[in-house]
């Protein structure tokens, strides 16, 4: 059976992949300039890149041992983007451990200038003064690592000659059980919601641990 803090090491590893910045907002309808393929390349890249990559995130420590144990911390981080740019990610995370189960919710907002990743084979160009998100992750001996994110905000792209601006409103769930997270599996997350006025249900791999 994993230790206390080889589960609290895989839920570090695994929150870089879940904080992949998203947005929301009401749309009328498909972003004329953007088509239903670009628009799901551009979210499996924001989810399924190392756009978020920063394993200290959550490091919020240390606790001595794994009991009950309750703990708020502001979380203030650098985040590299893939092909340059910068983003970075200011908010608040809140870690609760009881016997078996350790969670995690993390709040705050992501702000991105000239940004580039890529989705798919094509490379964005993203820039945001807030794309909001609420990350909850609950890792227990029982039922392994459940990743939940609800995310709102709007994002500027740019693709080749083409730019506009895009409204998100996502829902994540991923399930994957400690034997995987442990042997490096990359989780499978389903994606529902709407992606620059597109409807959008799709299955995201995350990124890999690093």
């Amino acid at each position: 059976m994993l230790g206390p803090k080889r589960l609290r090491c895989l839920l570090l590893l695994l929150v870089p992949a879940a904080l992949a910045p998203v947005a929301c907002g009401e749309v009328a309808g498909p972003d004329p300039a953007l088509t239903e393929a670009e628009a799901a390349a551009l979210v499996r890249g924001l989810y399924g890149g190392r756009l978020l990559a920063h394993g200290e995130i959550l490091h919020l420590g240390p606790y001595s041992s794994f009991k009950v144990s309750k703990g708020r911390s502001p979380v203030k981080a650098e985040i590299p983007c893939a092909h340059g740019g910068r983003a970075s990610f200011t908010g608040d995370a809140m870690l609760t451990l009881a016997e078996g189960t350790l969670s995690a919710e993390l709040e705050g907002a992501l702000t991105a200038r000239d940004c580039v990743f890529g989705g798919d084979g094509v490379s964005f160009l993203m820039d945001s003064d807030r794309l909001a998100q609420t990350i909850r992750i609950t890792l227990s001996y029982d039922a392994g690592i459940l990743i939940e994110a609800d995310v709102s905000g709007t994002l500027t792209w740019s693709l080749d000659d083409r730019g506009g601006r895009c409204d998100l409103a996502n829902k994540l769930e991923s399930r994957i059980s400690l034997d995987d997270a442990a042997a490096g599996v990359a989780p499978v997350a389903r994606l529902t919601g709407r992606v620059c006025g597109w409807a959008m249900q799709d299955a995201i791999t995350l990124a890999e641990s690093p």
